[in-house]
């Protein structure tokens, strides 16, 4: 058993004892904390333009894949340098610099209180300590009130979201407790992945019948001949990236190459010419996909209401490379506008027709 000191000094404290040690058990799990990128503090005029002097370098008679890595590696770099990284601080909304004042008076108080023990010392600590619990009070009151005004349920929606899962107790907690499988408490990290891997993949293993469905449909797939279906799958992207990327969302987490949807949001013209090449490159040679776009970040998740130390009772989330997200978006499209001309569509598949009023209402 190992023993922690807790700290005393915390704010509107009215303890008057030093604190006591908590005991904890010795195979809690420490978790660490990694950095952070900070984009409300990025230099994205800076970042644009080292993206678009280095995109000078990138030889477009390459492969496809040699251009990608190349691509990736500079807006990595120019990343690094442009937008700021650390640690999420935590503070306090309402806190404010009368409370720190009105918090000094308290201790300096309690100090004195604590020296002398005169009872008129021992009331003056307690008036100070009323009024800085007063002032905390109101000061919650109106830091809450004016989160409410300010908050647009429309575009502010993660915020709405963080808010609604703190006030019902679901935000997230930390794993202090070792996970346990077959009556066996894990604590090392590396058994831990590898349990979770080995849970995930044979609990969602793609069934037999539907591997023998797939094998079906490849073999008895014929390509249609018609002009149309030329045009849709070998014609070269072109404005089609643009549209992608602007339907791309923001504040998402980076697939296996670390490359945020942020980052494509503010590249240049020659950055997206050359990243138009590269997904061209892919499309019309049919060669195999680059690496990291195959593979995929497993983050675990815990159920609702479900104990945080089974294996059994998380979900895991894939999380993959924007670029291929990219890809698929205008993919998509030319399948979209192909099944709408041919008409391919029934009507029991009117869900997918955006361009229903039915559906759209």
């Amino acid at each position: 058993m190992t023993q922690r000191q807790s700290n005393n000094q915390w704010n509107g404290s009215i303890a008057a004892h030093p604190a006591l040690p908590q005991k904890f058990p010795s195979t809690k799990i420490h978790w660490k904390s990694c950095l952070v990128l900070n984009f409300k503090k990025a230099n994205w005029t800076k970042f644009q333009d080292q993206v678009e002097i280095k995109m000078s370098t990138i030889n477009t008679e390459e492969s496809a894949h040699k251009m990608l890595k190349t691509f990736c590696e500079i807006i990595q770099q120019s990343a690094k340098e442009n937008i700021p990284r650390g640690k999420p601080c935590k503070y306090k909304p309402f806190w404010t610099q009368e409370l720190n004042e009105q918090k000094k008076m308290r201790d300096r108080a309690k100090q004195k209180a604590e020296k002398s023990k005169l009872q008129e010392d021992v009331l003056v600590w307690r008036e100070e300590n009323t009024k800085l619990n007063y002032q905390i009070t109101q000061s919650k009151r109106n830091s809450w009130n004016s989160f409410l005004s300010k908050l647009n349920y429309k575009t502010d929606r993660q915020k709405a979201f963080k808010l609604m899962n703190k006030l019902n107790n679901r935000y997230f907690q930390k794993q202090s407790q070792p996970f346990k499988l077959q009556d066996k408490e894990i604590t090392e990290d590396k058994k831990i992945a590898n349990c979770f891997n080995v849970y995930f993949s044979n609990t969602h293993k793609l069934k037999n019948h539907l591997k023998k469905q797939g094998k079906t449909i490849k073999t008895n797939s014929e390509t249609p001949t018609n002009n149309n279906f030329k045009e849709l799958f070998y014609f070269n992207f072109s404005e089609e990236l643009k549209e992608a990327i602007r339907n791309t969302k923001v504040k998402k987490q980076p697939g296996p190459d670390n490359i945020f949807p942020e980052f494509i949001h503010n590249l240049g013209p020659k950055a997206m010419k050359i990243l138009t090449t590269i997904y061209n490159k892919l499309w019309s040679s049919r060669d195999n996909l680059p690496d990291d776009w195959k593979k995929a970040i497993i983050v675990p998740i815990l159920k609702p209401d479900k104990p945080a130390n089974l294996i059994s009772t998380y979900r895991p989330i894939a999380l993959t490379s924007i670029l291929v997200k990219i890809q698929e978006r205008m993919i998509l499209a030319r399948l979209n506008w192909y099944l709408e001309n041919q008409n391919l569509l029934t009507e029991e598949q009117a869900a997918s027709d955006k361009t229903d009023p039915q559906c759209s209402s």
